[in-house]
């Protein structure tokens, strides 16, 4: 006799599709983390390094998972400036990452969207950690899951499973 409630739903979904909603069950944030965008450009990294590592103890593929860190304006939260892509096995981190700072050195990091890839059927599932609690920054992290869910846009942008 087990949990009812795993028998009955979580254990006939996917493996990518439970570690999505453990994922997405981490806890919100109480307070600001109030990273300039180097740090928050290296805890991205680190976050998809340590979501890709989950992933292939489940005998899933790492390259499945992709975190955006999402840049707003300094003055103006709710317009967003753009994002920078984590996906594993890129080959020049260290430079990639150098990059992004000095693209993005002005804006402010408002959180991440993490996305995982269910390839068996064809879906981008995501969710977002924020850096920041201010509704603002929450309209904005909510637009660019909206935009990065978008199969049709993402299928063309990508060559193979996220990478």
């Amino acid at each position: 006799m087990g949990n009812a409630g795993y028998d009955a739903g979580v254990s006939k979904r996917e493996p990518i599709e439970r570690l999505a909603w453990q994922l997405k069950g981490a806890p919100r944030r109480k307070k600001d983390a109030e990273l300039t965008a180097l740090p928050a450009i290296l805890e991205g990294r680190g976050l998809m390094l340590a979501i890709a590592s989950k992933l292939a103890k489940r005998g899933l593929d790492p390259r499945d998972v992709v975190v955006k860190l999402v840049f707003g304006e300094r003055d103006n939260l709710e317009k967003c400036a753009g994002w920078v892509d984590f996906r594993y096995g890129a080959a020049t981190p260290d430079a990639d990452d150098l990059e992004s700072y000095r693209a993005n050195a002005l804006h402010t990091p408002l959180g991440y969207v993490v996305l995982l890839h269910d390839k068996k059927n064809g879906r981008l599932l995501g969710h977002v950690r924020a850096l920041l609690t201010a509704p603002a920054a929450h309209s904005c992290l909510d637009r660019a899951l909206i935009a990065a869910t978008d199969l049709s846009h993402e299928r063309r942008a990508l060559k193979g499973p996220l990478n």
